[in-house]
């Protein structure tokens, strides 16, 4: 009876249930229509981007990859900043290419009809401030800085308020990297372009312009083949990574971060994103831990030591211990052992140098393709002739082992061994292997007219050197009784690589020793002749 008399009221009480959500869903449905499409915000106020997207500013707030010699760090670094850092500018020039960079949203109007030139923002414009390093912020730019938040940002709320179409003095933000001008569609990864005609023949950009992927991006300030460049090239162990790898994915290989950090310096690897491919302290097997060699990365030390300037690379040793430009020849440098002297006395029949060579076995794990040769050892050699000289190929590489043995050498001269390929056979560099300099010493001479002389009267003593050093100048010294040698005659030498003196014997009788001293230069080590005695009676 209970049962048969509840059974209506459930009934009745679904049904309600069924009719409700039929309206709350013909409403949602209504209101799902009526609503607005989605527009992202474009404009000048960039704490709009902040608003929204607050761990991301976070992040950008803090990034700090490294620090550097004028203690500027991070991207987020405004051009404020830049422009009145002692350090920076003590050795920067102040020029409107600047602006490009750092501040490409400097411009006075965002319709294109005014540009902001340098010296609006700063004074005076020299080469490296006056006093050397300083540089004074100008109004109305000055005001706008100090009261804008973040600091440094020139935004529309900032006081006094700047006119509505004046773009933010923004340094480095959001939309330089990211067009966001699509109205409801989502920004894009574009580079905005803002270069002012800062001089003659520069043509002014005021535009988003198209990248193929983040490493372009980075790449439209952080230009290649220059001295800001951070490409790793092809010989680099990390080659063909984009940037984005290591600078926006955490150490799990999955977190995204806007810090573009890698990781602070000597930090534990499973907090850095090397753990991303070196996830543990061998990989590959049986390689020390890649935080623990000794790179930039290593410390604050390590990176001053090695942060080398990448234009130089083909020829800093340094550059290739830095983490971006590292090569396995950086650690595993092809080995070369001398069999003979390397150092030689001057012969009219030049004399050779031999070498054991072996290839580094390690090589072909970690080197990129057509980088690096594990199975042979390349040869350059380069006289040190004293007009100059460049490397050159030896005829045939070595394989994993061999021995080489130099051409007759009259010059000092060094001999490179490394396993680094050569494109179009230019030399590689220095830094990737073992150098070896063999000095060929001058054969210096001294004779006298005579071994034998009575005080008061004279002789004369002749200096030679070989090979000829017309020109040079020599030293003829003289001692006595086992005391120090001195400086007799400084001679010039003929064309005929000879030079002759007079000395007139002193009344001490005893004997004198003479000798022939040659500093050296770049073609020939220095060397000294054997003392030649006389005897005054």
């Amino acid at each position: 009876m209970g049962n048969a008399a509840g059974r209506p009221r459930r009934r009745f009480h679904a049904g309600r249930i069924g009719a409700l959500m039929l309206l709350a869903m013909a409403l949602g449905a209504g209101l799902i229509m009526a609503a607005p499409a989605f527009a992202h915000y474009s404009g000048s106020d960039v704490t709009q981007c902040f608003g929204c997207h607050p761990t991301v500013f976070d992040e950008w707030k803090a990034s700090s990859p490294y620090p550097s010699a004028d203690g500027l760090t991070g991207h987020n670094v405004t051009m404020a900043q830049t422009l009145t850092n002692t350090g920076h500018n003590s050795s920067e020039p102040v020029t409107g290419e600047c602006i490009s960079c750092h501040s490409p949203f400097s411009a006075k109007h965002q319709d294109q009809a005014a540009w902001t030139a340098i010296g609006e923002l700063v004074t005076p414009l020299n080469l490296v401030g006056s006093p050397k390093g300083t540089w004074t912020l100008k109004d109305p730019y000055a005001t706008a800085v100090a009261a804008s938040n973040p600091v440094g940002f020139w935004l529309p709320a900032a006081t006094p308020a700047p006119a509505p179409t004046q773009a933010a003095w923004e340094g480095i933000s959001c939309r330089v990297c990211h067009d966001d001008s699509k109205g409801n569609r989502p920004p894009t990864l574009s580079f905005f372009s803002g270069l002012p005609p800062f001089a003659a023949g520069v043509t002014g950009s005021y535009k988003y312009v198209h990248v193929n992927d983040a490493t372009a991006l980075c790449e439209s300030c952080h230009q290649a083949a220059t001295d800001d460049s951070r490409t790793a090239p092809a010989e680099s162990v990390h080659a063909g990574i984009p940037c984005t790898t290591c600078h926006m994915t955490g150490p799990d290989g999955t977190t995204i971060t806007h810090s573009l950090s890698a990781g602070k310096l000597g930090a534990a690897l499973a907090t850095t994103a090397c753990n991303q491919c070196h996830a543990s302290p061998g990989n590959p097997s049986g390689h020390p831990g890649v935080t623990r060699l000794e790179t930039s990365f290593k410390s604050a030390a390590n990176l001053e030591k090695y942060g080398a300037d990448p234009s130089n690379l083909t020829y800093s040793a340094d550059a290739r211990r830095n983490i971006h430009f590292l090569t396995c020849d950086s650690c595993h440098p092809a080995s070369a052992n001398a069999t003979t002297p390397t150092v030689f006395v001057y012969s009219s029949t030049p004399k050779k140098a031999t070498f054991n060579v072996a290839a580094n076995a390690h090589s072909s794990q970690f080197a990129p393709a057509r980088a690096d040769d594990a199975s042979h050892v390349f040869v350059w050699t380069k006289p040190n002739a004293a007009a100059g000289s460049a490397y050159a190929a030896a005829p045939q590489p070595l394989g994993v082992t061999g021995t080489y043995t130099t051409t007759g050498m009259t010059h000092n001269t060094n001999v490179y061994f490394t396993q680094a390929t050569a494109a179009g056979g230019a030399f590689p560099g220095l830094g990737r292997g073992t150098l070896v300099t063999v000095l060929v010493k001058v054969k210096a001479t001294l004779k006298a007219s005579a071994a034998r002389v009575k005080h008061g009267r004279s002789i004369v003593v002749t200096a030679r050197l070989a090979p000829n050093k017309a020109g040079k100048k020599v030293i003829i010294q003289k001692s006595r009784k086992g005391k120090p040698w001195r400086t007799w005659k400084t001679l010039k030498l003929s064309s005929r690589s000879v030079a002759k003196a007079t000395w007139k014997a002193p009344s001490t009788r005893g004997k004198y020793r003479f000798r022939v001293s040659y500093k050296g230069d770049r073609a020939n080590a220095r060397n000294k002749s054997k003392a030649k005695i006389i005897v005054v009676y």
